[in-house]
């Protein structure tokens, strides 16, 4: 979807989002009302792994991407990183983890139910 633009992803979307206030209230939301105690996180649509740079500082993460243009900028960003060149509609890493949803943005900007069916607002086991 990005390949063209992958260079300029970065650029747009640091003009909108704070990468790191939102990694710290996705951390708080999930400690707060994670059930698991497992503290491995897969980012699905991790993009450039801006989200991914944060959130590593307090999970074992791995990212999920679509776009290998965007994975290629992610694997330099954080390169000990596992990350998963897939789709997320059809993927299987073979273990269980935390699965943070497709843009964190609504999950950061929301309180999460644990029994919605809501991509935005839940996690859920793979």
């Amino acid at each position: 979807m990005f390949s063209h633009t992958a260079q300029y992803y970065d650029t747009i979307y640091l003009a909108m989002k704070d990468y790191g206030a939102e990694a710290e209230k996705l951390t708080a939301i999930m400690h707060q009302y994670c059930r698991s105690t497992g503290n491995r996180l897969l980012d699905v649509a991790c993009g450039t792994g801006l989200h991914l740079s944060y959130l590593k500082q307090h999970f074992q993460v791995e990212g999920l991407d679509l776009d290998e243009q965007l994975l290629a900028i992610a694997r330099q960003r954080n390169p000990e990183v596992p990350l998963h060149h897939a789709d997320m509609t059809d993927f299987d890493l073979g273990r269980t983890l935390m699965l943070l949803p497709v843009s964190s943005a609504p999950l950061a900007m929301s309180k999460p139910s644990i029994t919605s069916p809501e991509p935005s607002s839940v996690w859920y086991s793979i």
